[in-house]
């Protein structure tokens, strides 16, 4: 059976005492001692640098180096390397301070002159030792990363569960909103056909007594003609009511976005004159063209943008934005559940509506897409705008949110899918 191999490194200025160590580690039976001899730290040093030593044999007092400094300076050169130190002093408090410094063992040189085997045994077990303490501490790093991996994902199974409530919390809540937009567009849809007879007997009866009384003049024709007002506001109220419970279908084609938005920036433009409103457009060349159906996408935007002009009745800055980007984000409709209209990593076209107005306040902002719900003064608006404009989006099987700050503005998104795809059920295919 071939030795077991030892490389021993014997720091010791005295020939005679280094020579007593050689013979006595050659003369072991059960392992092969290779000794290297030096007689000065620095040379130790410089040996212990190129690697290859199994064990360290060294003594305290030599000509460059003094006292316990001698085991801290190999110790510091050799980390994980065993050191037994040799001393001709049998001090019980020098041997404890030298095991504290990291030495392994402690020998008075002459017990090992009595004992031959003594040097031996102790190198054994000091080896032993040592890779047991090497053993010890691997196995300690191990458990430490282990404990540290475990509670890595604990944290990442916690959020994960926290994201699935949140998802599911929002869930919840868009089903809700669903129903309630189903009873809120069925109720509308039966109210204005209810009104709608009414209101057109009324317009027919003011014009059948118009010629009549508008030349006796007087007092009459004004109410005729504030009645005739009242009659058509009515109607365009009716008229929203029908278009948010009975969509119309989408006719799509393949639309540049840009083109869209121009066409909108230019029934407008007028008023941002008025109102002192700047207009910018920033559409990268880029984006390609997507499948839409141009009127109603154009309704769109004319919506949002008069909505603009209202939060700005200073005046200020509306810049529309477009861009292809990769989705990264989850939020509601972007996720990686199947039902989710976009996917996380999914590219799409993704257009910004941004404005420098007032702000929307916090508590408001949950409910800008509730049908019938608005901020602005009677006669003004009946809040039907913002839920047509969700529904002709989701149409488009896109999403529709928004982003606002009171007194910074607010942003408009709305995310659309660059390949062709068939509308889903809501504003595109003509179903309550």
């Amino acid at each position: 059976m071939t030795q077991p191999r030892v490389t021993v490194l014997l720091i010791e200025d005295n020939p005679r005492d280094a020579q007593i160590m050689q013979e006595a580690l050659l003369e072991a039976k059960e392992t092969a001692f290779v000794v290297e001899w030096v007689d000065r730290v620095s040379k130790g040093l410089d040996r212990l640098a190129q690697g290859t030593v199994d064990l360290v044999l060294t003594g305290l007092q030599l000509p460059d180096s003094n006292g316990l400094q001698t085991v801290t300076r190999i110790r510091e050169q050799a980390k994980g390397v065993p050191i037994i130190v040799l001393t001709s002093l049998d001090d019980e408090a020098l041997a404890i301070q030298a095991l504290q410094k990291g030495a392994q063992d402690y020998l008075v040189k002459g017990y090992i002159q009595v004992y031959r085997n003594l040097l031996v045994r102790s190198i054994r077990y000091a080896i032993e030792r040592s890779r047991t303490e090497e053993e010890r501490t691997r196995l300690e790093k191990d458990f430490a990363a282990a404990v540290a991996a475990a509670a890595v994902a604990d944290r990442k199974r916690a959020a994960e569960l926290d994201e699935a409530y949140q998802e599911l919390k929002r869930t919840q809540a868009m089903l809700v909103q669903a129903e309630k937009l189903a009873a809120v567009g069925q109720l509308a849809s039966g109210i204005a056909h209810e009104v709608k007879n009414p209101l057109g007997i009324i317009l027919q009866c003011v014009n059948y007594l118009e010629p009549e009384l508008s030349a006796k003049g007087g007092s009459q024709a004004e109410i005729l003609q504030v009645m005739r007002e009242a009659v058509k506001t009515s109607d365009k109220i009716i008229r929203g009511l029908l278009d948010f419970s009975r969509p119309t279908p989408l006719e799509l084609k393949s639309t540049p976005i840009l083109t869209v938005i121009n066409a909108s920036l230019a029934l407008v433009q007028a008023q941002a004159h008025d109102k002192k409103i700047r207009l910018t457009t920033d559409v990268v060349p880029e984006v390609p063209p997507v499948m839409l159906d141009e009127h109603q996408m154009q309704q769109v935007f004319i919506n949002l943008i008069l909505n603009a002009f209202h939060a700005m009745p200073q005046g200020g800055a509306l810049t529309i934005r477009g861009r292809v980007k990769r989705l990264t984000e989850a939020r509601t409709g972007i996720g990686r559940r199947t039902n989710d209209t976009f996917q996380i990593g999914e590219t799409a076209l993704v257009c910004e509506i941004h404005d420098t107005g007032t702000g929307i306040p916090k508590e408001i902002l949950p409910n800008v897409f509730n049908p019938f719900f608005t901020t602005k003064p009677p006669g003004e608006g009946v809040g039907l705008g913002l839920a047509i404009t969700a529904s002709i989006i989701q149409g488009h099987r896109g999403i529709i949110y928004i982003e606002s700050k009171e007194g910074r503005g607010t942003t408009v998104s709305i995310i659309l899918p660059l390949s062709s795809a068939t509308p889903r059920p809501g504003r595109g295919d003509g179903q309550d």
